[in-house]
């Protein structure tokens, strides 16, 4: 009746729909920004909040899938070298993703705000300057 999914199986899942709900959420985003907004800093905090839910949770999912059940496994096992291994694994890879949505957002923050589709220049170049704050 149930059968044991694969790890893999799982995580593709699990992104691919978690994926699906972001975009939607951004596309949500996008029209109340255009359409019914009621200022421009309104505007642009949806936007910046929904370009950034989309890049953070899209890689967060892996943590989800694949790291928690592998730590309760290890946490189980009380194999705790290999657990703090892990462990640090993960805060070095999420060191560097910060590091690296920081560099994306300082130096291409105007590509990034053309995503804002229905935003006028100003708009746009708001959004731009508010990615660095």
């Amino acid at each position: 009746m149930y059968q044991k999914q694969s790890a893999l199986y799982a995580a593709v899942h699990n992104i691919f729909w978690r994926f699906g709900h972001q975009i939607l959420s951004l596309i949500k985003h996008i029209m109340i920004a255009s359409y019914i907004g009621l200022s421009s800093q309104l505007d642009i905090f949806y936007m910046a909040l929904a370009i950034f839910g989309v890049l953070i949770t899209s890689w967060a999912i892996v943590f989800d899938v694949l790291a928690i059940p592998k730590f309760v496994r290890l946490q189980v096992e009380k194999n705790f070298f290999e657990f703090n291994k892990l462990c640090m694994s993960l805060l070095i890879f999420t060191f560097i993703i910060s590091i690296l949505y920081t560099i994306i957002f300082f130096f291409f923050s105007d590509f990034i705000s053309d995503l804002a589709i229905g935003f006028s220049k100003e708009k746009k170049l708001l959004l731009q300057e508010s990615f660095l704050w």
